[in-house]
């Protein structure tokens, strides 16, 4: 039986992944068009980040042929409706379409889950 600390834990980082969700997303936003700061490599200290408006599920990096780098707030769908171009790509963690690798908090959540799994059988 897990002890009182492990759920104690769990249920923090429960909480607190949770509450990612339910706050507004924030995501660069900018277009090569208009600033090469946008373009690769990304320097994301040059380039503010936005506080999507809370129908915006997803942040969006879009490499257009012939066009260059748009990064943004939009839907799910965004990247379906250009074809499922492989050049565009969609997240929905803070600051994630710079075009770094991040932890998603979905991975941070599923990992607790699996202590909190383990702590029990054990």
């Amino acid at each position: 039986m897990a002890s009182r600390p492990n759920r104690l834990v769990f249920l923090l980082v429960l909480g607190l992944s949770l509450l990612h969700f339910a706050s507004p997303l924030k995501c660069y936003t900018c277009n090569s068009a208009n600033s090469n700061l946008c373009n690769d490599p990304f320097v994301n200290d040059t380039v503010e980040a936005v506080r999507c408006a809370l129908v915006t599920h997803v942040c969006v990096k879009h490499v257009i042929p012939n066009e260059g780098v748009s990064r943004g707030c939009s839907t799910k769908d965004y990247c379906r409706i250009y074809n499922g171009s492989n050049r565009c790509h969609t997240c929905s963690d803070d600051y994630c379409n710079s075009g770094l690798n991040q932890i998603s908090s979905v991975a941070v959540v599923g990992l607790a889950v699996f202590h909190q799994f383990i702590a029990i059988l054990c």
